[in-house]
């Protein structure tokens, strides 16, 4: 059974998901790494059940970061580009 994330950790969550604003891909990618340093900091202050919650969820900002960037770099790519990916 995973551990429990604290209702202070869950609400952070909450609210970021709501404070994006739309258009601004790379200020997402931003935001997505500080998020994933904030879940990194607030190890060092966890119970011990709390840190494997707090480094998933470091891991997964870090994910959505990568995977925003690949694709506003896939979106910015001249419309000839699109064949050349590696899949």
């Amino acid at each position: 059974m995973p551990p429990k994330v604290s209702k202070l950790v869950a609400a952070k969550v909450r609210r970021t998901y709501t404070r994006f604003p739309k258009g601004n891909h790379m200020q997402e990618v931003t935001e997505y790494l500080v998020r994933a340093r904030q879940c990194r900091e607030m190890i060092e202050r966890a119970l011990p059940g709390q840190r494997q919650a707090l480094e998933e969820l470091a891991l997964t900002w870090e994910k959505l970061a990568e995977a925003r960037k690949r694709s506003v770099q896939s979106d910015s790519q001249p419309s000839g580009a699109e064949g050349t990916s590696n899949l």
